[in-house]
């Protein structure tokens, strides 16, 4: 009896021992539960307090970048041709300035551009501007057509540019052995071009070269050309009223330009004053003929009224 009573205290004790452990467990897995909670917590809210810091940081950067873009200003005629100038030559020595192509340029770049001069050029493969005058990256805006045609569209390319970039200086570029101008050349007394495009090219082209007419072309048909890079000048003050506007205000210059294939030589041969008479000078003429035909119409009319 006294054996069976002492091992049914020993069972009960182990029962007690086994619940009492099992009670601290769950206590201490609860509390650990409540620990790891509180830590997650925590760690969303420094992450959402750094996720706010890089935002801000992310938002001065921004505009920052605003600022430094909004503010730069656009170079002078002056030396933005002189940009020109020393890239042209360091283009004939074979001697190009190293950079302005690498990723820190292209990121530069993603604000904005800022080019400092606009080229009109001929869209032969031989006369790419922006190895002619050894420029880089966001420094040319590039306008290229087949004999610097100005069509309604490249018109408004320079006008863009002008308007809204800034820049202030615009290089009509021909070039030696053009073949626009070639054509344009040999149909100036009839003749079909090949195609209503191209006849519609060299239509653009004629009236500036139309003093050539019945004569022997120029080698490299270089006068031709030249002539052409003028007409086109001086078509761009006289068709548009914003790059006028400007050219008055001395706050555009035009040049224009020859490039010689063997040489590499950039030319710049005239003064886009004169340009700007031209176009003053014809535009008077024009209201001249209108006076006088106006005139004759009417005695015409008062001839008539008698009779």
């Amino acid at each position: 009896m006294n054996q069976v009573f002492s091992k049914l205290l020993i069972f009960m004790a182990v029962v007690l021992l086994i619940s009492s452990c099992n009670g601290k467990k769950s206590e201490h897995e609860s509390d650990h539960r409540s620990n790891d909670e509180r830590n997650s917590a925590h760690s969303v809210s420094i992450n959402e307090h750094h996720k706010g810091e890089v935002a801000h940081r992310d938002i001065s950067v921004d505009h920052q970048k605003h600022q430094s873009t909004h503010h730069i200003d656009s170079l002078s005629p002056a030396l933005a041709f002189e940009k020109l100038i020393s890239g042209n030559e360091r283009y004939r020595q074979g001697n190009f300035k190293i950079g302005g192509a690498n990723q820190t340029d292209r990121e530069k770049l993603i604000a904005g551009q800022h080019p400092h001069s606009i080229i009109l050029s001929c869209s032969d493969s031989r006369v790419p501007p922006e190895i002619i005058f050894d420029q880089k990256l966001g420094e040319l805006f590039v306008v290229r057509t087949a004999g610097e045609a100005l069509d309604n569209s490249s018109l408004a390319s320079i006008e863009y540019a002008v308007e809204h970039l800034g820049v202030k200086l615009i290089v009509v570029m021909a070039h030696e052995y053009c073949g626009a101008v070639k054509a344009a050349f040999s149909t100036l007394e009839g003749g079909d071009a090949g195609s209503p495009s191209l006849n519609k090219l060299v239509e653009d082209i004629h009236p500036r070269i139309v003093s050539f007419t019945g004569k022997e072309p120029s080698n490299g048909f270089v006068s031709e050309s030249k002539a052409n890079a003028s007409g086109v000048a001086s078509d761009l003050l006289g068709r548009s009223e914003i790059l006028m506007s400007k050219f008055n205000e001395k706050d555009l210059d035009i040049k224009t330009a020859i490039y010689h294939l063997n040489t590499g030589w950039v030319e710049f041969y005239s003064n886009p004053k004169n340009n700007k008479l031209k176009i003053e000078k014809v535009h008077r003429g024009l209201a001249s003929v209108e006076g006088k035909v106006e005139r004759k119409a009417n005695v015409s009319h008062t001839k008539k009224n008698k009779h």
